[in-house]
């Protein structure tokens, strides 16, 4: 279920989606996608990088991640 959290404007602009996914060509397509949005893509190739990587600094506000990844 997803439930939408009111925000201004201005905050949208800033939101930063990450994509975690080992295939090249989906994190390519996701990014355009939310780019055409003024959107913060990082792509991310594992699920450990992603998890490991994530400190107060590198914090996405939502992640798109594939269910399928060899590691989890």
């Amino acid at each position: 279920m997803f439930i939408p959290i009111p925000m201004p404007e201005d905050d949208l602009m800033e939101l930063v989606i990450a994509v975690i996914d080992d295939d090249e060509a989906i994190c390519g397509t996701i990014t355009l996608l939310l780019e055409s949005y003024q959107r913060s893509v990082p792509t991310i190739p594992t699920s450990n990088e992603f998890f490991n990587d994530l400190t107060n600094d590198h914090k996405p506000d939502c992640a798109i991640i594939d269910s399928y990844l060899p590691e989890r």
